[in-house]
């Protein structure tokens, strides 16, 4: 792939840009860690917990692909009384990695378009890039041309079919694309089976393992993805 073709980079975030502190994920409500948040706010409103508990379940299983904000209003509850205990919950249990979320900044230099891809819902992917500082999570706005998330491309991206209807919603040939995540399935080897120019697969903690296709290249810290030889042409 020619320099010159690359259109767009596709970031993860999870273990990407954000990586969860020690203990975070120790409180959780089936299997999710702002859940029993949204109960405390609706207990707090004077709604019995065993009842926003029963409704915040049943929103789930109505909803399959949601967002953080559907579950609101069935509480009583507003995105702006929710927003502060959502950021400080962030605040407490989120590291940021900041050889990413420089990188994003490098590349929006280099005028190359970025975006999300995420096993997040739109909001809780909006409040993990607010604690990069690379979004607000009460405008909806950030720095990424688009940010795919669970409930727009209709689950996570260990599917496959996932990965077709988030590259559809690029609307660009896959192998002008370019990603940028830490696991080997979802963010190297599904995009490239489904035509993605080049992955970069972050292995910041790990020991080398075994070869890797040509396409996917791996890297320990994210600031020396912008010095590769992809983006040159961009940066001289």
């Amino acid at each position: 792939m020619a320099a010159s073709g690359i259109a767009h980079v596709l970031f993860d975030i999870d273990n990407t840009l954000t990586r969860y502190r020690p203990h975070a994920l120790d409180r959780t409500f089936e299997g999710n860690f702002l859940f029993p948040l949204i109960a405390d706010l609706a207990e707090d409103a004077g709604i019995q917990r065993e009842k926003a508990e029963t409704i915040i379940s049943e929103t789930a299983k109505e909803k399959i692909f949601w967002d953080y904000t559907d579950f609101l209003p069935p509480l009583g509850l507003s995105l702006s009384g929710a927003l502060p205990a959502f950021r400080k919950w962030h605040a407490e249990n989120l590291d940021v990695l900041s050889d990413a979320v420089g990188l994003v900044g490098k590349l929006k230099d280099y005028g190359i378009p970025v975006s999300i891809i995420s096993n997040n819902p739109h909001l809780g992917c909006l409040l993990k890039l607010e604690r990069c500082g690379l979004a607000d999570a009460a405008s909806g706005k950030s720095c990424f041309t688009r940010i795919l998330s669970t409930d727009l491309i209709l689950g996570c991206k260990g599917d496959a079919d996932v990965w077709k209807r988030a590259l559809k919603e690029l609307a660009l040939p896959p192998d002008r694309i370019v990603t940028v995540g830490d696991n080997f399935e979802e963010d190297a080897r599904l995009p490239l089976r489904e035509g993605v120019g080049c992955c970069f697969l972050l292995e910041r903690d790990l020991p080398p393992p075994f070869p890797l296709p040509p396409r996917i290249r791996r890297i320990r810290d994210a600031g020396d993805i912008a010095d590769d030889g992809i983006f040159r042409v961009f940066s001289s």
